[in-house]
């Protein structure tokens, strides 16, 4: 035990760095020196004193097994971990992750004596769990790894291995990286989880050739990611392949996994391209998983001889989506910063019979445009220059999900795709011109779009008025038969739509569709460039001035803090009878910026007193400024 006469204070400051720290005995003597009554019995050199290391080893498992627990319970993602020097490329919102990642356990307890090392090895389910270049800039040596590799015994591993920066005895990060593959190769057969995650593809282990073991049948890996966060290194030489290079990789292929039979899909496999190419074309089984992403490969670059030879393997982007058309178990694949050799002719196109999602993320133009061909239910484009496509084919997709395109990218879409659902996330080229480049498609009547559903998040380019008219010439020309439901939602606009906007979405056929608008409302009396652009702006879609009832909006806003969210949710009436009354409340709801996520008009009740007018005279003044408002914008 600790010093009975040590103030509370004290003991509970050795309690609290006891855990982490490597001179726990140096700071007890240190609190002792400090003592206020150095000639008390408790004294640093009293016979009865006891330290730290006189505690038995039952224990310290007790104690070691609590922090085990409770370690097993983190938040913190373990990439976080690996690779946390560059906090702006951290989507981490704990920054203090930075300086807890050094006190993992049981690492940061294993340095503190050798006596808590050697209780610490006696338990083999505290190693179960490997995570290698824990701190910035100091790499865990490879043979502290295979340190505890064995410590764990025979029990099934999850080892996370990353770089944080170099070390004078490995100037290049292949040579470390080579190092930890090779202490973790005897170890393959018992790993659940196996996350390299570097800063080079380059660097990586290759599939076939240094993981081969983990490759062959087995149902024990659930998870293997091959990351990294750049191509390739640019003073890593290209290795020149022979022949025999070619026939070592197809004899690996054939007896080392051929023969042992189909392994059971992974739930996650994540793969650099070199890696991915390789086992496309030696070991295509081996790509059977749940979700499948490959990452960091240019053609062009040249990098990779092994892979990238013509022969009976097509390198195109037609052939390898066509061959992963064959591989049915993938919910979703994912490409990400991907160029392949673009196709010498237009696919005619093979459904990807299993393959529900398609993610592409600064890819190339050619691959994503060709991976429509094979119809996934669902696709996601984020970051990728669409506008240099020459290629016009119709794109069939059900569902589609647009983030962070330009205007010329949205327009060269939206010319050539047909399906149902879009969803548009942090676009800044979703302008007025692309919403009017729309309606002109539909007008000319190039190919019929059958889309009924759009969800809009966080792009402020377009206007109100433009998007409202695009809306009303969508609901026209949505045809009759049509089952489905028209659902409109937009999340974070500029400014809530007026009164007039309202109107005139209520005459498209109210009882087929939902309209959501949500937008941040920003203070009117913040500067006078605010108020003059407000009053344009409500001008301009209201056709109102800010005299009347129209001041008491604006006195309104001014209330609301910049960062509340104003909700406006439309929703078709029960029956004919109720549409006025309901157009009444949702006019009262706009009047006053009622603040709510989703308010129901059905549910909104206001007190005449809490309006400033008896309902008669409220009515009457809604009603006269509803119709001087729908007049105006009969004609558009």
């Amino acid at each position: 035990m600790l010093e009975s006469g040590k103030s509370r204070e004290t003991q509970e400051e050795v309690y609290h760095s006891l855990f982490g720290q490597k001179l726990v005995v140096e700071k007890l003597e240190d609190l002792n020196r400090q003592s206020p009554f150095p000639d008390s019995p408790d004294h640093f050199h009293s016979p009865n004193r006891t330290g730290i290391t006189a505690l038995p080893t039952e224990l310290l498992l007790w104690i070691f097994k609590l922090l085990s627990s409770s370690a097993k319970r983190t938040t913190f993602a373990f990439r976080h971990y690996l690779h946390h020097q560059n906090l702006s490329e951290c989507d981490c919102e704990e920054r203090g992750i930075e300086e807890s990642r050094n006190i993992i356990f049981p690492y940061a307890q294993a340095q503190v004596c050798h006596q808590w090392r050697a209780v610490l090895a006696m338990q083999p389910e505290f190693w179960t769990r490997i995570i290698v270049s824990r701190v910035p800039g100091v790499h865990t040596p490879p043979s502290a790894l295979a340190e505890y590799l064995l410590w764990s015994r025979d029990l099934p591993l999850e080892v996370w291995v990353g770089n944080v920066g170099y070390e004078q005895q490995y100037t290049r990060e292949r040579a470390l990286i080579t190092q930890y593959t090779m202490a973790l190769s005897p170890h393959f057969h018992r790993c659940t989880i196996i996350n390299y995650n570097v800063r080079y593809a380059s660097s990586l282990p290759c599939l076939i050739k240094d993981l081969k073991a983990m490759t062959r049948k087995s149902g024990c890996l659930e998870s293997l990611q091959l990351k990294s966060r750049e191509t390739h290194d640019p003073l890593d030489d290209i290795v020149r392949m022979d022949s025999e290079y070619y026939k070592y990789l197809s004899l690996i292929a054939s007896n080392d996994f051929l023969s042992d039979g189909v392994r059971a899909p992974m739930s996650k496999l994540v793969l650099n391209g070199r890696n991915f190419l390789l086992a496309l074309q030696y070991m295509p089984t081996s790509l059977l998983s749940e979700s499948l992403e490959i990452q960091n490969y240019r053609a062009d670059l040249r990098r990779h001889p092994e892979v990238e030879r013509r022969g009976s393997f097509e390198l195109s982007c037609t052939g390898i989506l066509q061959n992963l058309t064959m591989l049915t178990q993938q919910a979703v694949v994912t490409f990400t910063n991907v160029q392949f050799t673009p196709s010498s002719q237009s696919s005619a196109g093979v459904p990807l019979t299993d393959g529900r999602e398609l993610r592409f993320s600064n890819s190339d133009s050619h691959l994503v445009m060709e991976a429509a061909s094979v119809r996934p239910r669902r696709m996601v484009i984020d970051n990728c220059d669409l506008s240099k496509e020459r290629n016009n084919v119709p794109l069939h997709l059900q569902t589609v999900e647009l983030s962070n395109l330009t205007e010329a990218s949205l327009i060269h879409f939206f010319n050539r795709w047909i399906g149902t659902t879009l969803v548009v996330r942090n676009c800044p080229g979703l302008t007025d011109k692309v919403l009017e480049e729309m309606v002109a498609i539909w007008s000319a009547s190039q190919h019929r779009s059958e889309w009924y559903q759009l969800h809009v998040h966080n792009c402020h380019a377009f206007s109100a008025r433009v998007f409202v008219n695009m809306v009303k010439e969508r609901k026209i020309r949505l045809p009759e038969s049509t089952q489905h439901t028209f659902i409109i939602m937009v999340i974070g606009a500029r400014r809530p739509l007026s009164n007039a906007h309202w109107k005139l979405l209520e005459m498209v056929d109210v009882t087929r569709q939902q309209i959501e608008w949500r937008c941040l409302i920003p203070g009117r009396g913040s500067s006078n460039d605010d108020d003059d652009e407000s009053e344009e702006d409500a001008s301009m879609d209201d056709g109102t001035s800010s005299d009347g009832a129209d001041n008491s909006e604006s006195e309104t806003h001014s209330e609301l803090d910049s960062n509340q969210i104003a909700s406006q949710v439309i929703q078709a009436p029960v029956n004919e009878t109720s549409v006025e009354d309901h157009n009444l409340l949702h006019d009262v709801q706009n009047f006053y910026s009622v603040q709510s996520d989703a308010m129901q008009p059905t549910n909104l009740v206001l007190p005449p007193s809490s309006l400033g007018h008896d309902e008669s005279e409220m009515e009457g003044v809604v009603e006269e400024n509803a119709d001087d408002l729908l007049d105006q914008w009969v004609n558009i």
